[in-house]
């Protein structure tokens, strides 16, 4: 094998040995590393005649940072161009080569305009083959959901996880203490009650509220409903609307109407068809007051059903009612002594709500118990007035506005009025309900690592995407969002740092 031999830079100034690593080199012109090991002063003649090119003509554009601040406001105007056409192509999930276009098209565009004649953003490409799976952490503050990062899982077991998670909390200094609720969909790796991934994290802080996605329950419910309707029945639903579906998004809309309606006959003939069987358990409503909804009680009479052949669709409905209630109540957490407590922050009840309930909380959360323990006195007097307060203190809306309203209000002598109850109202509203933010995210990532994007770093670049789409364009377009004076110095800073890490 070769290494890197000193006549090379005399005879390429720009070609410069690495420290510590004998078998790459530095071109210093386009910024970039690569290996000699394998033809010596070939690999060097090899590199300065096809990547070299490249990369020196977009780095040629890509001015030091100091240099950049010094040039005054043309400089961060271009700096600013930069970050927003970056918003661009991350809110609307482009391939990032395209960026590399991006410089010459808007010089072309734009003849006349001094920031396009600057402009200039520089990609390099990626070669990720690993394996590892992305687990993604998503911190819920007090109004808004904020990413945290993401963990690599080379080992999707509830301990493999659970370790990774550890390393992360430990990585941000953390402390599982201040984890007071943690929301997981229902897998079995997550909610075993074994082996399951909250029973690690609540041996690390036994208070942490967990919660499953009560959406996954109510769609399950819904399932099992529709499946209890079609052994009830013989007539599948779910099967129906989906071939519906698909005849109106594969047929013209004339043509998927005409085939739609074609099918009615057969539905009346399978409705007429029906044998007679009907449950009638004493605890049901009969037959007659049942609520299947009106239009279908009515679509039944008008097409001159018999008593009986009605009896078939009704005690379908009465078995989808009958399944949807059981999977319910048997998944989801009614009787939760933490969710009956948190109604305690409901402001039209806060007549008859009972200061007991905010004690459990209290009592519940360690960190709140260390900052409220000796202070309930002061508590109860806030609590005492929030409950004589008028209706018309708060604007109508979401609780968690009404919340916010509350904790800043204040006092004659300038301190806030209702500060200990506002610290725990703040820990009840971030309690979790469902997991559908963090699904969001999980359909963010899908979105952004496509067939045009395969190779985005699980590492580095697709975490980086998901943190910038998160909290910077969430819910603020590209053209409206206004960088900072800080974020366009972080933004050439990152760059040189970057560009250094990958000398």
């Amino acid at each position: 094998e070769s290494s890197f031999e000193k006549e090379w830079t005399v005879k390429w100034p720009c070609i410069q040995p690495l420290k510590n690593d004998p078998e790459k080199a530095l071109c210093t012109v386009c910024n970039d590393t690569f290996r000699v090991t394998h033809q010596g002063k070939r690999d060097v003649e090899r590199h300065l005649t096809t990547e070299h090119k490249r990369l020196a003509q977009m780095f040629k554009v890509c001015k030091p940072l100091t240099s950049v601040f010094a040039a005054g406001t043309l400089q961060n105007k271009v700096i600013n161009a930069e970050v927003l056409f970056t918003g661009f192509i991350l809110e609307h999930n482009l391939p990032l080569e395209a960026a590399a276009h991006a410089a010459p098209l808007f010089r072309k565009m734009f003849p006349d305009s001094a920031i396009a004649k600057k402009y200039g953003l520089a990609v390099d490409g990626s070669s990720d083959t690993g394996t590892e799976s992305m687990y993604l952490l998503v911190v819920r503050i007090f109004d808004i959901n904020r990413g945290f990062g993401t963990c690599l899982v080379s080992d999707s077991r509830a301990k493999g996880i659970f370790a990774q998670v550890s390393d992360a909390f430990k990585k941000y200094n953390i402390p599982w203490e201040n984890v007071i609720g943690l929301s997981l969909d229902n897998a079995s790796v997550n909610m075993g009650r074994h082996n399951g991934l909250y029973t690690q994290l609540e041996k690390q802080n036994k208070s942490t509220y967990t919660a499953g996605c009560s959406y996954h329950v109510i769609h399950n419910t819904i399932s099992y409903a529709a499946k209890a309707f079609a052994e009830g029945t013989r007539f599948n639903v779910d099967d129906f609307l989906i071939d519906l579906f698909y005849y109106f998004d594969k047929s013209t809309k004339r043509q998927a109407s005409h085939r739609a309606l074609k099918q009615y006959p057969s539905l009346k003939s399978y409705f007429a068809s029906q044998s007679e069987g009907v449950q009638d358990p004493s605890n049901f409503l009969s037959d007659q007051k049942l609520v299947i909804g009106f239009s279908t009680r009515m679509t039944t009479q008008k097409h001159n059903l018999l008593p009986t052949k009605e009896a078939a669709i009704v005690k379908g409905c009465r078995s989808f009612l009958v399944a949807a209630c059981q999977y319910a109540f048997s998944h989801l957490p009614f009787t939760n002594v933490l969710l009956q407590h948190a109604e305690v922050l409901q402001f039209e009840n806060r007549e008859v709500a009972d200061f007991d309930s905010l004690v459990y909380f209290v009592e519940r959360f360690p960190t709140l118990k260390a900052k409220l323990d000796d202070k309930m006195d002061q508590l109860y007097d806030q609590w005492t007035a929030y409950k004589l307060l008028p209706d018309s203190v708060v604007e109508n809306g979401r609780i968690d506005k009404i919340w916010s309203q509350l904790g800043r209000k204040k006092q004659e002598d300038g301190a806030r009025k209702f500060d200990f109850l506002f610290k725990i109202a703040k820990r009840i509203l971030v309690l979790p309900h469902s997991n559908a933010e963090e699904e969001r995210i999980f359909s963010t990532m899908r979105k952004n690592k496509t067939t045009f994007r395969a190779s985005l770093s699980n590492k580095t670049t697709l975490p980086s995407i998901l943190t910038c789409k998160t909290n910077c364009f969430n819910q603020t377009p590209c053209y409206t969002f206004v960088p900072s004076k800080s974020l366009l110095q972080n933004a050439k800073s990152a760059a040189s740092t970057y560009n250094s890490d990958h000398s």
